[in-house]
């Protein structure tokens, strides 16, 4: 079936988390077996919005010069 996103889980206390889910089949001579992992990517969601706010915001620790890795994005962030 593949990957889903946009889906979350719900901890004991009643709080819920992003996750990452992926649903598989495997089918049997008695029926199917549904195969779910979820994974919580509150992190990693964390990561990228902080990666992207300094990709578009102006600030002490942006580089004078972009590196390879990040140029393209800061490149299309600057002013003017």
């Amino acid at each position: 079936m593949g990957s889903r996103s946009g889906l979350f889980g719900l901890r004991k206390d009643g709080s819920e988390f992003p996750t990452e889910t992926s649903i598989s089949i495997l089918k049997e001579k008695t029926g199917p077996i549904f195969f779910v992992v979820s994974r919580d990517v509150t992190d990693k969601k964390r990561a990228a919005q902080e990666m992207e706010h300094v990709a578009t915001h102006d600030g002490p620790n942006r580089p004078a010069e972009p590196d390879p890795v990040f140029g393209p994005a800061l490149a299309r962030a600057s002013p003017g």
